[in-house]
């Protein structure tokens, strides 16, 4: 089954039908299957995805907070995977930009925390784009992403996650 969703995903591609390599939630789940595979053949496009994703930016409609913690987990199991050093600067921006826009206690929403004082809008604290995020940030570490941001958030984001530990479920809000 896994070798036959494996091809399935390498027939299709990451590409729209412009030619444009679609940066997605889905998109990185799909190369990240392809990573697991550990198949030559999968590699380039892999690898093409990986450069896609480094260089994308916010304001090229990439990176909400639900598409960053999915596109920086494929992009640190990427280096993990490859050793492939040309992606760090986007992997590096990617950490940063979720650690410095976590709130006060460690959470994220459906963006970003307000740079002026640390507080959700909106929404709120959301648990599922959270935990990911801060497996993200976990995996970036592991990868070679070196910053303060990036500890001090991963220690309360921990820490707010673990209060929940035994309870049932995160819920959503910081409560």
């Amino acid at each position: 089954i896994f070798e036959l969703g494996c091809a399935a995903i390498a027939n299709l591609g990451f590409k729209d039908k412009r030619g444009a390599i679609r940066i997605e939630i889905a998109n990185a789940l799909r190369a990240l299957a392809l990573l697991a595979s550990g198949r030559e053949e999968y590699k380039a496009l892999v690898a093409e995805y990986a450069t896609a994703v480094a260089a994308c930016t916010p304001s090229q409609g990439g990176h909400k907070s639900w598409d960053y913690g999915y596109e920086t987990l494929f992009l640190a199991e990427y280096v993990l995977a490859t050793t492939d050093t040309r992606v760090m600067p986007g992997l590096t921006r990617l950490a940063t930009d979720i650690a410095v826009g976590a709130s006060g206690v460690g959470t994220w929403g459906h963006s970003f925390a307000r740079p002026t004082d640390g507080i959700l809008d909106g929404y709120g604290c959301m648990n599922q784009p959270g935990i990911v995020l801060t497996m993200a940030l976990l995996v970036a570490r592991e990868a070679g992403v070196k910053s303060p941001q990036l500890d001090s958030t991963i220690a309360r984001s921990a820490r707010f996650l673990r209060w929940f530990a035994g309870k049932g479920a995160v819920p959503y809000g910081d409560h």
